[in-house]
C-alpha cells in the first residue's frame, strides 16, 4: 500500500471501525489442549468497508425446546448493545447468521476447555469520556516524542498540529505529526484516549521495516505462538520503557483468507496487562484498556506489497492509554449450562457477528447440529458460547472453512422480541 494511502487509512482507522477478527481460546467438544500464550485467529471475508456486528436469525430445523429467561439481569437488546452487536445503520444489505472462518488446521483455533464454574462475571465496557486540550496533547507528545526519536536513530522534527471532525464526538480528536525520512511518527488524543503511531514512510523506506534500537521488528509465522511470543519479548521491553507502559502479558493473532499462498494475511501481537481484561485472556471486539500493538501486514493488495511465508516485516506500532478505567464488572449471573445454550442455538437465537452486506446476501444456511468446536469467550465484556462448523468445501488456497456462530453464555430475556425486531430491519430474512 502506498505511504500515503496507509497513512491516510490508518489515520481514519477508528472513524472506519475495521476490526480485527479476533479467535481467543476455542474449545473441542471432546478433548482440549491447554495454551500458554493467546489466541490464534482467523478472518471472515475480506471486504474493506465500515461495519458493526450485528444480531440475526439462524432458521434452526426441527423442533427445540427455547429456555425463557423472564427474570434475567440482561436483556437480548442490552446484550447486543454492550458485545457491540447492535443493529447499525452500516449494515444495510440483510442480517448475518454465521461467520465463515478460515485456518489452515484445526490446531490454529487454539483449543482450551470450558469453565466449570456455575456463575461468571458480565463486564461493562463503557466509554468513559474526558475533555480534548491541545495542552494535554503537547503535553503527553512532548513527552514520549523524544524517547521515540532515540529508539528510531532518528533527530526529533517538528510536530505538526492538525484536527480532525469524524462523523460522531467519539471520532473527533487533535493530533501532532511529524514525517522522518523512513517514518511516521503521530500522536492523537480523544475524548476517551492518547493513541500513538509509528508507521513506515514506503517512499523513504521500501522494505517497511521499523528498527528499534537498531533491531528490526519481525515475526516468524512459522513459529508457535509461544515461541514467537518469546522472541519479541525484548521488543515490549523496550516500547513499555518508551511509553511508560506496565503490559507484562502477550496475545497474538493470525488472520486467515481463502486465497492467499502466504500464510496468515495479518499477525497482530498485543502486549497488555491481564488485570484489565474480564478473564486475563485478550477479549474480541473494543479493547478499552491500555495496550501496545504491533501489525504485520502480510496481505498482497498492491503489486508493490511486500509478503512472505515465513518472516513478516511490514509492520506498523500503536500505543493505546486510555483517560480512565473503562472496563467494570456490572453483574456476577448463572453460566448457561452448554445443554442450555444448544437448545438457543439449534433454535435459531445466534449473534452471527457481521461481514459486509454483499457476503451476508450470498450467505447459505448451515445446520449446526454435530458442530465441531465451542468455546466461552468474552465478546467486549460479555461472555458468549462460540460455536464452530466445520463446512465441506475447502479455499482455494487449501484452508479449512468453518461457520462460526455465537449464543450468549448467561440468561437473556427478551429473545423473541430482539430477534423479530432484526427480520423487519433487515428486508429479505
Amino acid at each position: 500500500m502506498k505511504a500515503e494511502n496507509i497513512f491516510d487509512a490508518i489515520s481514519r482507522a477508528d472513524e472506519e471501525i475495521i476490526e480485527r477478527a479476533l479467535s481467543p481460546n476455542v474449545t473441542k467438544k471432546k478433548t482440549a489442549v491447554p495454551r500458554i500464550v493467546l489466541i490464534a485467529s482467523a478472518a471472515a471475508c475480506v471486504c474493506f468497508i465500515a461495519v458493526f456486528g450485528v444480531v440475526s436469525l439462524l432458521k434452526g430445523s426441527g423442533t427445540h425446546r427455547i429456555p425463557t429467561y423472564e427474570g434475567a439481569a440482561f436483556s437480548a437488546d442490552r446484550i447486543a448493545e454492550m458485545a457491540g452487536m447492535d443493529r447499525s445503520g452500516l449494515t444495510d444489505g440483510g442480517t448475518k447468521s454465521y461467520t465463515k472462518i478460515y485456518v489452515p488446521d484445526e490446531e490454529s483455533l487454539n483449543v482450551s476447555p470450558l469453565p466449570t464454574d456455575e456463575n461468571i462475571t458480565v463486564y461493562d465496557f463503557e466509554e468513559k469520556k474526558g475533555k480534548r486540550s491541545k495542552d494535554t496533547l503537547f503535553a503527553f507528545s512532548d513527552a514520549l516524542y523524544p524517547g521515540i526519536c532515540s529508539a528510531l536513530g532518528v533527530d526529533a522534527g517538528t510536530l505538526e498540529y492538525f484536527e480532525h471532525t469524524g462523523r460522531e464526538e467519539r471520532f473527533n480528536y487533535l493530533g501532532r505529526r511529524a514525517r522522518h525520512e523512513k517514518y511516521y511518527v503521530t500522536f492523537f488524543l480523544s475524548s476517551i484516549c492518547q493513541r500513538t503511531l509509528i508507521t513506515s514512510d514506503i517512499e523513504g523506506n521500501p522494505d517497511r521495516v521499523i528498527s528499534l534500537n537498531g533491531e528490526a521488528i519481525s515475526v516468524d509465522q512459522r513459529m508457535t505462538d509461544v515461541d514467537m511470543a518469546a522472541s519479541l519479548q525484548g521488543v515490549r521491553k523496550t516500547l513499555c520503557e518508551l511509553f511508560g507502559a506496565d503490559l507484562p502479558d502477550t496475545a497474538i493473532t493470525r488472520t486467515y483468507d481463502g486465497y492467499s499462498e502466504y500464510g496468515a494475511t495479518w499477525i497482530c501481537v498485543y502486549f497488555y496487562n491481564g488485570k484489565d481484561t474480564p478473564d486475563g485472556k485478550l477479549p474480541e471486539g473494543d479493547k478499552l484498556f491500555d495496550y501496545i500493538c504491533l501489525d504485520f501486514d502480510n496481505f498482497k493488495n498492491y503489486s508493490d506489497d511486500i509478503v512472505s511465508s515465513d518472516v513478516v516485516s511490514t509492520v506498523f506500532i500503536e500505543y493505546y492509554h486510555y483517560l480512565s478505567d473503562c472496563v467494570e464488572p456490572c453483574a456476577n449471573v448463572r453460566l448457561l449450562p452448554l445443554k442450555e445454550a444448544e437448545e438457543l442455538l439449534y433454535g435459531g437465537y445466534v449473534f452471527g457477528m457481521h461481514a459486509c452486506p454483499l457476503c451476508m446476501a450470498a450467505q447459505p444456511e448451515v445446520d449446526f447440529h454435530g458442530y465441531d468446536f465451542v468455546d466461552l469467550r468474552y465478546v467486549n465484556g460479555v461472555p458468549f458460547y462460540v460455536f464452530f462448523k466445520k463446512l465441506n468445501d475447502t479455499a482455494s488456497n487449501g484452508n479449512i472453512v468453518f461457520a462460526r456462530t455465537n449464543v450468549p453464555a448467561i440468561e437473556v430475556s427478551g429473545l423473541e422480541e430482539y430477534f423479530e425486531s432484526q427480520i423487519g430491519d433487515h428486508p429479505g430474512y
